[in-house]
């Protein structure tokens, strides 16, 4: 879901922030750690897919 939308200064283009780029960036910047280890590989998870542009579905943490 669409966050926010800013005008690159450099090249004059459109960029979208997602309401996911935002979460992790904010956990990234205040530096936050999960204690459980479960959040945090889910966290890890989750990161990878949002820094590489990879569309996380709401079965993606799901185990059947």
């Amino acid at each position: 879901m669409e966050f926010e939308r800013t005008i690159n200064n450099e090249d004059g283009k459109e960029e979208m922030l997602t309401v996911s780029d935002y979460i992790v960036r904010e956990i990234i910047s205040d530096d936050l750690l999960f204690d459980d280890m479960v959040c945090s590989k889910i966290f890890a998870d989750f990161r990878f897919h949002v820094e590489h542009g990879l569309i996380t579905g709401d079965k993606q943490f799901v185990k059947a």
